[in-house]
């Protein structure tokens, strides 16, 4: 989302004032189960808020309940589960683990031999028919329930490493044995193993400015471009409020804003480039250096790196018959508060044993500055949920019951978080953590929001507020 391209076409039309809480509105929606995504107030679309990856395909359950193939670098929305007895429409799917079915011809499965380590393995399906274990892990027998992924049997076990045969009497249908603790959602193969690649989901640092960040005013002091500076090697000029690069044969010829920004700063560029048939265009402030090597919409942010950092735009590579009709460069920086707020469902088990069991929010610019939302299966803990701030090394942390997340298959959550200039709360279904003092907010612009970098989910809803609201509507709107 860095870079060209971040222009976005319109999204849906859809009313976004039903997601106001305590009437706040959010200034980030993702109603992912509905299909709907806003940015401070206006409909986007998914790719226009946030940045997703998967290196491989993978699968989800579609309202028909039949498993379908999403291609690469396709996120896997219009996910459904089955909750009541009913195939309901959950959301996003999203999985940070590395997940691989050792079965062949798992969707209508038959006796085989599978070489395992010996760690934790699942092994799950749907079908009437029952799956015996031999040689390496001798659990069970695996007896199915029913066709149908409401009908799914699961079994773990820790085989000894080695020969495992897996002996089929019966239907069995979407098979999977995969190694890890849980089992995650189908993955289809046929003459060969498959793998599904983790997937990561964020949302980029130029919208999260966008959405909460706090503008100053203009550091460009010559928007339309009426004077332009530091041209001697010549070749450049302004008309009609553009600037203009013609027969720039040589490297670093230059339009600078002379106007200094503070070292630390976090500053949003935003250069809309009208032509450029060739070359480059560089944009710099400080050290910092972002190019353009075809006309669009471009829009960085950047940490002031020095103590007069100047901003300019350079001719990098000879750039051809370059136009650029804006060029802007505003300050931006943390709100005094913030409401985070999820729901959705989890998959997790008691192992790892681990304070990160499952982390569904992450935002960090380094080890001594973030924010974040994590699961704990550490010692007592079954689903312990943790909400954190970290301001120059300086740790503070509220926490819920040791039992308040449930261990399972697609589990339902809702969370929240919220901050303000001298307080941090948590909410965990309905319940507060109550406030604790803390002392203030990290500066984390420059850096993305990631969105459950550990875990396995389906998120169905997500909006995010620069405002605190108020203990007693997030204490009804996780409930």
């Amino acid at each position: 989302m860095l870079g060209l391209g971040l222009g976005i076409g319109a999204g849906q039309a859809l009313p976004l004032a039903r997601y106001n809480i305590g009437g706040k509105a959010p200034a980030v929606v993702a109603d992912y189960s509905a299909g709907v995504y806003g940015l401070d107030g206006r409909a986007v679309t998914f790719g226009g808020l946030f940045d997703f990856a998967r290196l491989s395909a993978a699968w989800k359950l579609n309202a028909l309940g039949h498993w379908v193939k999403a291609l690469a670098g396709e996120p896997r929305r219009g996910h459904h589960i089955w909750q009541g007895g009913k195939l309901v429409p959950a959301g996003l799917a999203v999985c940070s683990e590395v997940r691989t079915n050792l079965l062949l011809n798992s969707d209508a499965l038959s006796t085989q031999v599978v070489t395992v380590a010996a760690v934790e393995h699942v092994l799950s399906f749907t079908g009437t028919g029952t799956v015996t274990l031999s040689g390496a892990a001798t659990d069970g027998p695996l007896i199915g329930a029913g066709t149908g992924e409401v009908n799914s049997v699961r079994l773990a076990f820790t085989p000894s490493g080695g020969s495992l045969t897996l002996t089929v009497s019966g239907d069995v249908q979407t098979a999977q044995l995969e190694a890890g603790p849980f089992a995650t959602d189908y993955i289809s193969t046929e003459a060969a193993q498959v793998s599904t690649a983790a997937e990561s989901l964020q949302i980029a640092p130029v919208e999260l400015a966008r959405a909460v960040g706090v503008f100053g005013p203009e550091l460009n002091p010559d928007p339309s471009f009426a004077t332009v500076w530091n041209t001697a090697d010549g070749g450049i000029s302004a008309a009609d409020g553009k600037l203009i690069f013609e027969d720039v044969a040589v490297n670093d010829r230059s339009f600078v804003v002379r106007s200094p920004a503070t070292a630390g700063d976090t500053i949003l560029l935003e250069v809309d480039v009208d032509d450029l048939t060739s070359g480059a265009l560089r944009f710099a402030i400080g050290g910092a250096n972002n190019y353009a090597l075809a006309a669009g919409k471009y829009s960085f942010l950047i940490p002031a790196t020095t103590a007069a950092s100047t901003i300019g735009v350079y001719a990098d590579t000879a750039p051809t018959n370059a136009v650029v009709s804006r060029f802007s460069a505003r300050v931006v920086t943390m709100p005094e508060a913030l409401t985070f707020m999820m729901t959705g469902t989890m998959t997790r088990a008691k192992e790892p044993e681990s304070s990160s069991n499952a982390i569904p929010l992450q935002w960090e610019s380094d080890a001594d500055n973030f924010i974040d939302l994590c699961v704990s299966t550490a010692g007592a803990h079954t689903g312990k949920p943790s909400f954190r701030s970290k301001v120059g090394g300086v740790l503070t942390e509220v926490l819920g019951a040791d039992d308040a997340m449930a261990l399972g298959s697609e589990e339902a959550f809702a969370l929240a978080f919220v901050l303000d200039a001298t307080h941090i709360e948590g909410f965990y279904n309905g319940v507060s953590t109550g406030q604790t003092a803390h002392g203030g907010m990290a500066a984390l612009l420059a850096a993305p929001m990631q969105l459950f970098p550990v875990g396995s989910a389906t998120i169905k809803d997500l909006r995010l507020w620069p405002n605190a609201l108020p203990s007693a509507a997030m204490v009804g709107a996780t409930s």
